[in-house]
């Protein structure tokens, strides 16, 4: 099976190689190119968020699943028998933690849909082989010779190899650099999710639930809870819809007073 390549861009950068700097047309520049296992986990990590499953998300999620089990206890035939509050709620919490386990099993499937973008032509895969100075003098280069999804996968390096890799496999995985173009990455991940993806939403509820639990939080402290989880939503976003949004959503003013309150004076 022969391998076949295409030269994509003639660029001139800089190697370090053997003490000495050599200029080499076609090399491509790194901060405009991804890693497949990166490529991977930006896509997982864009659905996680999607799926209000950042780290903010999953910390408000399970404050509010032990807020329910405590009121569970106070209904639950358990608590007739002699069974303890703090028994209780870690053996529910036990339970809902492997659901979550079992739930995140589906995000291990991410990289077949690099593998799907790859086939159908979205995504276009390049490699350089840098082993030595003539085969970095090949510059960048598109691969266009692997025969299945087990192939690309070990090639760019999100499966391990086994003994019936190919040659080109093998030389792709371990002699050469695989990556995307981010700019093609970028194009492809606003179109790779669906299309009903509401951030200010996802941002009212994960505050909500942590108001519910806190009433007290500052404003700036619930503003830096949604710069963590929530990077595409603007100040004015957060101010004008978010946070009054999630106050109003446990009970609270839309808008608290800001600063200590004012003491009457006495005549």
């Amino acid at each position: 099976m022969q391998l076949t390549i295409e030269v994509k861009i003639n660029l001139h950068v800089p190697i370090r190689n053997m003490g000495g700097n050599h200029i080499y047309p076609g090399v491509s520049h790194t901060e405009k190119t991804i890693s497949p296992v990166a490529a991977a986990s930006a896509l997982r990590n864009r659905q996680m968020k999607r799926d209000g499953l950042t780290k903010g998300q999953f910390r408000a999620r399970r404050i509010r699943e032990i807020e329910r089990a405590k009121k569970e206890y106070k209904e639950s035939h358990e608590r007739a028998d002699g069974v303890q509050l703090e028994e209780f709620v870690t053996k529910h919490m036990v339970q809902y933690d492997q659901q979550v386990v079992d739930d995140l099993v589906a995000y291990r499937k991410f990289p077949d849909k690099l593998w799907a973008a790859w086939k159908a032509g979205t995504l276009k895969l390049y490699y350089e082989n840098t082993s030595s100075l003539d085969s970095i003098a090949h510059g960048m280069r598109e691969v266009r010779g692997l025969n299945s999804k087990k192939e690309f996968l070990q090639a760019t390096r999100l499966l391990r190899l086994d003994s019936t890799a190919s040659a080109i496999v093998f030389d792709l995985a371990k002699r050469c650099r695989t990556f995307f173009l981010k700019a093609d990455l970028e194009m492809w991940l606003a179109n790779a999710l669906d299309g009903d993806d509401d951030a200010i939403l996802q941002a009212t509820e994960a505050l909500s639930a942590s108001l519910a639990s806190d009433q007290e939080m500052p404003k700036e402290s619930a503003r830096e809870f949604v710069r963590q989880n929530f990077t595409n939503i603007s100040e004015r976003r957060f101010a004008g819809e978010v946070w009054p949004n999630a106050r109003e959503a446990v009970g609270l003013a839309r808008m608290g007073r800001p600063g200590p309150k004012r003491k009457l004076k006495l005549h």
